[in-house]
């Protein structure tokens, strides 16, 4: 997606709004676009044919910015937080940050403060992909793979709490 939107930036720039799909790298997108300037004016999941897709619409005029949307991350690092506190979470305070940073901006700041039924679905889905590759990777016993494992079942629990987070 970033791709076919940085290949034409004369074409970018005469437009005022977009309205995106991507098939992948949601948080990216998301990011970059912000990053360019332009400002999230609503977000939603769909669901086609058995898979859920994240739709954005982008303005340049009114909306979201990024330092609006970060008090979004700001208020779900708040709000996962005791996940941390009472041990389920062993990662450091900047890798905790960092797990829920990337969540965020995955899922998408608007659509995780909806709390739709997509949403939770998508959550599952994310989870199981979290656990099956927890699963392959236990089968190694390198340090350095068990330090992975470690940070994926951060991850996990982090996701656990967004989709049950009230």
């Amino acid at each position: 997606m970033l791709d076919i939107l940085s290949a034409r930036p004369d074409v970018l720039s005469s437009v005022f709004n977009l309205i995106v799909q991507p098939q992948g790298g949601e948080g990216a997108v998301r990011l970059a676009l912000l990053d360019s300037g332009w400002r999230l004016k609503a977000e939603q999941l769909v669901e086609e044919e058995d898979r859920i897709y994240s739709v954005m619409a982008f303005s340049k005029e009114e909306g979201w910015d990024r330092a609006e949307l970060l008090k979004i991350e700001h208020i779900w690092n708040q709000r996962l937080h005791p996940l941390r506190e009472c041990g389920i979470v062993l990662a450091a305070e900047m890798e905790f940050s960092s797990i829920i940073h990337k969540l965020v901006w995955q899922f998408g700041p608007l659509i995780l403060e909806k709390r739709t039924d997509l949403l939770r679905e998508q959550l599952n889905e994310y989870s199981g992909m979290l656990s099956r590759r927890r699963e392959q990777m236990k089968k190694s016993h390198n340090k350095e793979v068990e330090a992975k494992i470690k940070e994926l079942c951060d991850e996990l629990a982090l996701v656990e709490g967004l989709r049950t987070w009230q």
